[in-house]
This record gives structure tokens, sequence and C-alpha cells, in this order.
């Protein structure tokens, strides 16, 4: 049971702006969940009564998990100079090292602001003299917001860890033909009810019966989900992206520049993306993108009942992949029209007149 609800806000009586939410009515009960404490960087406990400086939670047992507050990772400095201390881009808030671990947020935030970006929510589980390509499956993280700006920030990074045995690592620049549909774990991954702005990806994942629904998302990449593997179905969410490149390297920006697309889907087959939101930020500056979805060797693909703006196209689709569009709107919007209310605009407190569409 799900509580429709919508956000509205008037400027200078001009145009409405609303954002329709639908929220969860109710969290996993208390009783069920083991509760969430934030601790220090390499399992030390976090202090009493103040905020960790290396926030970090990992997760490795079975079953439903409550966040009991915040996790945010401050700007961190160098006690020497003073100056900032910058990330590697491998560190991470929460580590998910077990099979399905249910995980409720709770409605808080887990968040960075150290330069670069983190992942904020990952699979990993070192044990020494173990090879590291084991495939997590039944994660679940719903409930809250995820914060990671940064031309590495991610939200969620539920792929295999470490290296393919092809060689590859997971969700790299993808090359054609090397991992068979069939070989996908079982993984049924679900990613629901969250609010993620991210600099880089909003979701990272792979294998097989993935679902992403009912979550308002926004990243300063054009790519906001790349996902890996047959079965997943994409719904019901608000997508924007910025395409905004700015702090990237001019490396990553020649890379990104190659694959332009909010939602990319690989080696996807019978995926089903429907009821979706998906926009470019202001087309008119760093657009219009493409299409709003890539396939890439994904066959038998349902997209149906998306709204799309900022985008040339619903589908671009190698030669190995074949879809099905089923009423997707490529809406054009005019004076005095709705708006959709990204989520880093939904929270602001005042907002300088704006556009009814852009």
């Amino acid at each position: 049971m799900r509580n429709p609800i919508a956000v509205c806000l008037h400027a200078m009586n001009a145009c409405v702006v609303c954002v329709p939410l639908t929220l969860p009515m109710q969290s996993w009960a208390a009783d069920e969940c083991r509760t969430v404490r934030i601790g220090e960087f390499g399992g030390a406990p976090g202090p009493a009564g103040g905020a960790s400086r290396r926030p970090e939670v990992h997760l490795k047992e079975a079953g439903p998990h409550c966040l009991a507050e915040d996790a945010r990772q401050r700007k961190l400095l160098d006690p020497r100079t003073g100056e900032e201390m910058r990330t590697l881009g491998g560190e991470a808030v929460v580590l998910i090292g077990a099979d399905d671990i249910r995980l409720d947020l709770g409605g808080h935030v887990v968040s960075n602001e150290r330069s670069l970006g983190y992942t904020l929510i990952k699979h990993y589980d070192y044990q020494p003299g173990r090879s590291q390509i084991h495939r997590f499956t039944g994660t679940h993280v719903r409930n809250g917001r995820l914060i990671s700006p940064g031309s590495r920030g991610v939200g969620l990074r539920l792929v295999s860890a470490g290296v393919e045995p092809n060689g590859f690592s997971a969700l790299a620049e993808f090359p054609a033909g090397t991992q068979p549909v069939g070989a996908f774990a079982a993984t049924s991954h679900l990613v629901e009810d969250l609010t993620i702005q991210a600099g880089y990806r909003a979701i990272l994942i792979d294998g097989r019966n993935n679902v992403i629904r009912n979550n308002r998302i926004v990243v300063d990449s054009a790519t906001a989900i790349l996902a890996h593997g047959p079965g997943i179905v994409i719904e019901n969410n608000v997508i924007e992206v910025k395409n905004d490149l700015s702090h990237f390297s001019d490396y990553a920006r020649k890379i990104e520049s190659k694959t332009p697309f909010p939602i990319r889907l690989i080696q996807a087959d019978g995926a089903i993306v429907r009821n979706n939101e998906i926009r470019l930020r202001y087309p008119a500056a760093r657009g219009p993108l493409p299409a709003a979805i890539e396939l890439l060797q994904s066959a038998d693909v349902l997209v149906e009942s998306n709204r799309m703006e900022g985008v040339g196209l619903t589908v671009r689709a190698d030669s190995d992949s074949s879809y099905r569009e089923v009423d997707n709107q490529l809406a054009v919007c005019g004076p005095g029209s709705f708006r959709f209310l990204p989520p880093d605009e939904a929270e602001a407190g005042h907002l300088p007149p704006l556009p009814s569409c852009r």
C-alpha cells in the first residue's frame, strides 16, 4: 500500500511547479530490523555524541537492517597544511558484504562532501586469499536520501566485486560479446523510494532480475543508470540529467561524450522500462541528448508509458538489440504548463523565478 502525494510551489504567480511523490506508508517494523549505528572507517565504533570523521557501516549478516541516524562524510582537512584531503575514488560509506541484506534508511541521509566523490553504498567483502569476483544477491535498499557530488560520485554500486572472469572490470567500457547472458546470477536486487543526487552515476547494477522503482534521481553527467544483465525492471522513477561535465577531467569528458544516454542497458534481455519521467535539464544549453535509453545486445525490451524531454529519440539500439515501444511521449512543454521539480530544488527554502518548462 503506497501513499501518493504532491509537492507544489507557486513562483511569481506565473506557473505551478509540482512533482508527484510516491512514499512508503511505513518502513519495516522496528522489531524486525537490526538497528544500524554509524561507526568509523576500519570498524572502530563511532564517537559518542559526535559526528564520525570517516563514517562507515559494514553489513555482514542477512536480513533487515534499519539505519538509525544520518551518515554524512564531511570534508577532511590536512592538519599540517589546512588543505582538503581528496578522496582516491574507491571509498564508500555503506559496505554490503552478504547476500539477502535489506537496508531501510529510515528517511535518513547518506552523503559525501569530499572532493572527487564517493560511492555511497556498494558491495564489498574482502577476505585474504579469496578471489574477489563474488556476486551478492538479494540486496534491497530503500527509503532515504543519497547525496554524492563530484566526478566520481555514485549513489549505489551493486555490481560484482573485483574483476570479471573475462578480465574486464565490472561495468567498465563494454567489450561486445564477452559475457553470455546465461552467465548472469539471479541477483534480484531492489532499489526503491530513494532520492539520489550524484555527480557521476546514481545507480550501477548488474545481474539478473533487478528492480529500480519509485526513485527521484538527479545526476550531473548524462547517464543516471547503467545496468548490465537480463530481466531488469526500471519503473515509476523521476530521472533528470544535467550533462554538465565542467568539473570532470578532460579524459573523463571525452569518455562521457561517447555515451550520452540517461539509461544504459547492456545485455538486458527482457528488460522493462515503463512509466518514468526522463529529462535533460536545460536542453537549449547542453543538448539535446540523442536518446533517453541506449540498448547494447539487449533483446525483447519493452519501453512503455515513459515521458521524456530534451532527447531526440526514446531509444537508440545496436544491431544486436530489439525492443517494443508503447505509449511513450517526447514532451513539448508550453508556457503556463506544469514543470516537474527535481529533488535538489524541491528541498530549497527559496527559489528564484523559474520558467514553467525547461
